[in-house]
């Protein structure tokens, strides 16, 4: 669906992760802001992450020192 973050997944305590990734000066459209609104109001965690190693900072912090199961973030730009 439009809108809809890049990558999502659960962390293994159960939480909800979304990240919206773009380039370094990439922006996000009205309905991708919709949709990351939406996860957070949910309970969820979600993001908007400008480098595959700002996502992983950021995914490894909302789940709990380094407890991320299976979330592959390929390359920006690949």
């Amino acid at each position: 669906p439009i809108g809809t973050p890049d990558y999502v997944g659960y962390c293994r305590h159960g939480i909800f992760l979304a990240v919206e990734l773009k380039r370094p000066k990439g922006l996000i459209r009205p309905e991708q802001a919709i949709e990351i609104a939406k996860v957070q109001s949910l309970g969820g965690t979600a993001f908007i992450a400008h480098s595959d190693t700002e996502a992983e900072a950021a995914l490894k912090s909302a789940c709990h020192r380094h407890e991320i199961q299976s979330l592959y973030l390929p390359p920006v730009g690949a």
